[in-house]
């Protein structure tokens, strides 16, 4: 009796069965991770606002540099934005 199989290749060996199933379960148990991933919506939640985070302190930390670089702008426009603050709070008071 020969170790063929049907088409004419050889079986595989115990030690390539293994192998195969060893791979096989890597797999499975990355699939198997990738839909926990899914299905977590607070994971994704939490994730979406970390980075979120990380974006606006990346920003700030731009602008807080050019702010630095620019102090007289800076001075303007934070003068600028009190003065509209105030005209809105001055309108607001007389329309009541």
């Amino acid at each position: 009796m020969t170790n063929a199989t049907p088409d004419g290749s050889k079986d595989p060996t115990k030690e390539e069965l293994e192998n195969d199933m060893a791979a096989t379960r890597e797999r499975l148990s990355e699939n198997i991770e990738a839909l926990e991933d899914k299905l977590n919506v607070p994971k994704q939640a939490k994730t979406k606002v970390n980075d979120a985070k990380e974006q606006v302190g990346a920003k700030a930390k731009v602008v807080t540099e050019q702010l630095k670089a620019y102090p007289r702008a800076a001075m303007a426009v934070g003068g600028t934005l009190v003065a509209l603050v105030l005209l809105i709070a001055a309108r607001r008071g007389r329309s009541t």
